[in-house]
């Protein structure tokens, strides 16, 4: 999560350093990368076991506020996220987990063993 967070604050400082020199199809082209999702965010928190840290909890709500910056739905993302009773990852149950991708497979259909 944080590695995915860091490669945007990089990216912030590219596009900043590609409009202080002038290159606006560079700075485009950085702002288009930044505007994407961060990978592991909230995906990352979704496997975190609960409840979550408070600081967690906290940087989370600071993400939200980046909502309007990150292309899609972002801040629903993270209420989502905040809102999961109990973490994705690890399942709690690996027979039916692994079972799932056969599932999605056969349209949903019931896969014997």
């Amino acid at each position: 999560m944080i590695d995915g967070l860091r490669r945007r604050m990089d990216g912030l400082a590219l596009y900043v350093g590609f409009m202080t020199l002038g290159l606006e199809k560079q700075a485009a082209r950085e702002r288009a990368v930044l505007r994407y999702t961060p990978l592991s965010v909230p995906s990352g928190v979704n496997r975190m076991a609960r409840p979550l840290g408070e600081d967690t909890v906290k940087a989370m709500h600071l993400l939200r506020e980046l909502d309007s910056f990150f292309a899609g739905d972002f801040a629903d993302e993270i209420d989502r996220t905040l809102a999961v009773p109990e973490a994705t990852y690890p399942p709690a149950d690996w027979d039916a987990y692994m079972k799932a991708p056969q599932r999605e497979g056969a349209g949903n259909a019931d896969v014997a063993p």
